[in-house]
């Protein structure tokens, strides 16, 4: 969706969209979940909240969650070199 992942998380080599949520393994580029993940675990959610993340979950069922492009990189005299 074109968010920018720089503004997400990165939990070991997981990185997590800040704007939507989905997960890639930063060292494959593969997708690990899409955006908006339909299952919170056992969380209580109010009925007016489980309505909009329904509703969410619905409109993104459409949507591709593609991977992402990485690329090797290597740490050089504490310059950090990326191949393109």
């Amino acid at each position: 969706m074109n968010a920018p992942l720089e503004k997400g998380t990165l939990d070991g080599a997981i990185v997590t969209c800040a704007m939507h949520c989905a997960q890639f393994d930063a060292i494959t580029g593969q997708v690990l979940s899409g955006p908006v993940p339909t299952c919170l675990g056992n969380e209580t959610i109010p009925p007016s909240a489980a309505v909009r993340l329904h509703t969410i979950d619905m409109l993104m069922r459409g949507v591709r969650t593609e991977p992402i492009p990485t690329y090797t990189v290597k740490v050089e005299s504490g310059w950090i070199w990326v191949a393109a």
